[in-house]
């Protein structure tokens, strides 16, 4: 969708809370519902965020965060 490569993260770089890599840039990967969860608010969040919303067996992707 970017362009860029992309590849999963590694396990250390998971612990600082990173799903993927687009290009060097780290990325997280969170469901739609997380922006509305009342139980993470006070999460810092560490990189930009991918979200999905699966509807009907496909996967609707939000990156309007990594522009």
């Amino acid at each position: 969708m970017t362009g860029e490569k992309c590849r999963l993260a590694n396990s250390e770089e998971e612990r600082k809370g990173f799903d993927c890599f687009i290009g060097d840039k780290p990325v997280q990967i969170k469901p739609s519902s997380y922006k509305t969860a009342s139980n993470v608010k006070t999460e810092k969040l560490r990189a930009k965020t991918i979200y999905y919303t699966k509807k009907e067996g496909d996967y609707i992707v939000d990156i309007s965060e990594l522009d």
